[in-house]
């Protein structure tokens, strides 16, 4: 019986903030590169750690603007569910936050320009598509493709259909 007001409502709403809700999203996962060979390279390991934490701690930043959502930011891992239209600056945006994280060890001669790369998959979904295969197809274009098939420091994109991936 309320239906058709809420109905009304809602097309009110849509005309006040002039726009419609979108169906679609992005998650975006990211990782650090050779983590294993920068561990070699720089002095320490709390050099190492207060690198990633610096970056960790500006992820947040990146996100909150707009109307994304932070799942994790730990080290370097993100996790981020994110708008289809900003996924892209996103990314870009926080590979330049974690570049920027790393400059006192290359200012210093720990580290060369360019030796602290992250890799980065945004994956664009329906939002009806379960998450846990959104989730899967992110990791394996993470590891596949930004990592492996292109040499890391890379963005990999692919859109999820009820068909499956569309790469």
């Amino acid at each position: 019986r309320k239906l058709p007001g809420l109905i009304q409502q809602q097309r009110e709403l849509y005309q006040a903030a002039n726009t419609q809700p979108v169906p679609y999203y992005a998650l975006l996962l990211m990782d650090g590169d050779s983590m294993g060979e920068l561990v070699g390279r720089l002095n320490s390991p709390q050099d190492l750690s207060g690198c990633l934490g610096r970056f960790a701690g500006e992820v947040h930043e990146v996100i909150q603007p707009t109307v994304g959502r932070t799942v994790y930011a730990g080290g370097d891992d993100v996790m981020a569910l994110v708008s289809a239209k900003d996924a892209l600056a996103i990314a870009m945006q926080l590979c330049d936050r974690y570049h920027a994280a790393f400059a006192d060890p290359v200012k210093a001669g720990r580290l060369k320009e360019g030796e602290a790369t992250i890799s980065a998959t945004i994956v664009y979904s329906h939002w009806r598509y379960p998450l846990r295969q959104v989730l899967s197809t992110a990791h394996r274009l993470l590891d596949d493709v930004a990592k492996d098939r292109t040499g890391r420091d890379s963005v990999a994109m692919g859109l999820v259909l009820g068909s499956g991936l569309n790469a």
